[in-house]
């Protein structure tokens, strides 16, 4: 076992703890008690055995093992983990005369669970719209109003079905979109559902078609048949590559990335050739691609990945968010030298616990509006 495991293994364990204790004293708190609760959190623990092989090597399953083993679990691990910090806050209350030690090991493990339910059952379901105008130097007056609708980390597979996935599709395709960007990670592991994800976005309709560039986990286990199959529904995949769309006579260019992670970005191949004096937006999965894109002149990033940790504070959640502390851009709108700006996608699936919160899911619309002319 390796040392992630064995510090999701710990972590679960000993979350288990308040509802361990809670359930053994409301027994009775009998030897008998103690053990059957032990035995109960040993059983849990030892489920999340099935979630780690489920995400390390995705497969279906049926919508029956979905909403009533794998949603129930995830509500539970979600509540467990919740109850140390609180029964960590509470603890100087078992000082008060006459409070239950066992009332009050269970309210630690009740209060996270009652929050858990939205956050695994409602949440990652109820998909937020989003628009936002981005002004563009240099663009032209034929693209005033130009609408993208950006679908990132989508994360079709057991957990996320390519059913919800054509939800989200339908939805985009009525906000009128001029052109549809999709910025990676499709799926969460293998290739089981490389075709299915692939078939459900090339329902996609943008008036200029679909662009997309691949994200980390589209390449576990390999990019096929993930890549054929997009190009094959005519979805425009932009592998350190780019392409030109014309309106009226002007133009505008989009530019697309290659992963990080598997070493195939390349920014310079992508901008060899790009139209001078034409504006550029570009696409990547990892927005730690931001800068060097921005240097050689795209004016709107376009990027995904951090999920904005799915989990934050609400209504704070793009400031206090469980990403912030690994990513230089968790999440939201950053504007760079030059006035170049990175939208960072907070996604619409979910990767490991199949939990939002405060991130909610979203389709964005970009609406690109020329830059006024100082001076």
């Amino acid at each position: 076992m390796n040392r992630f495991k064995r510090y999701l293994y710990g972590t679960t364990a000993l979350s288990n703890v308040p509802l361990l204790v809670g359930v053994a004293l409301l027994l009775g708190g009998s030897w008998l008690a103690w053990a059957g609760a032990t035995v109960g959190a040993a059983l849990l623990t030892r489920g999340l055995r099935g979630r780690l092989r489920l995400a390390f090597d995705d497969h279906p399953i049926s919508p029956a093992r979905r909403w009533l083993v794998e949603k129930p679990y995830f509500l539970h691990w979600s509540a467990a983990l919740g109850s140390l910090p609180v029964a960590l806050l509470t603890a100087p209350f078992l000082f008060l005369e006459g409070l239950d030690i066992g009332a009050w090991a269970l309210g630690s493990y009740l209060l996270p669970f009652a929050l858990a339910v939205y956050a695994v059952l409602v949440r990652p379901h109820v998909v937020r719209v989003r628009e936002l105008e981005i002004p563009i130097s240099g663009l032209a007056p034929a693209f005033d109003g130009y609408r993208i609708v950006q679908l990132s980390d989508t994360h079709v597979g057991a957990l996320t079905p390519p059913e919800r996935a054509r939800g989200w599709v339908e939805k985009a395709n009525a906000l009128s979109p001029d052109l549809v960007a999709l910025t990676g990670d499709y799926v969460t592991s293998g290739t089981r559902f490389h075709e299915a994800a692939a078939r459900v976005f090339g329902e996609l309709k943008g008036r200029d078609g679909t662009v997309a560039v691949l994200g980390n986990h589209d390449n576990f286990g390999g990019c096929e048949p993930l890549v054929t199959t997009m190009r094959e529904v005519g979805i425009k995949l932009l592998m350190n590559d780019h392409t030109v769309i014309q309106r009226d006579g002007a133009s505008l260019t989009i530019v697309g990335v290659d992963d990080v992670f598997t070493r195939r970005a390349d920014v310079d191949r992508s901008f060899r050739g790009v139209p001078k004096g034409v504006p550029v937006v570009g696409l990547a999965h990892d927005p730690r691609l931001f800068s060097a894109m921005a240097e050689r002149g795209a004016k709107l990033v376009l990027s995904g990945h951090t999920h904005w940790g799915q989990v934050g504070v609400p209504f704070l959640e793009r400031v206090l968010n469980v990403a912030r502390p690994f990513f230089r851009f968790p999440g939201g709108l950053y504007e760079g030298e030059g006035g170049a700006k990175l939208w960072v996608h907070p996604g619409l699936g979910t990767t490991g616990p199949p939990v939002r919160l405060g991130a909610a899911p979203e389709l964005t619309v970009l609406v690109l509006r020329p830059k006024p002319t100082q001076g």
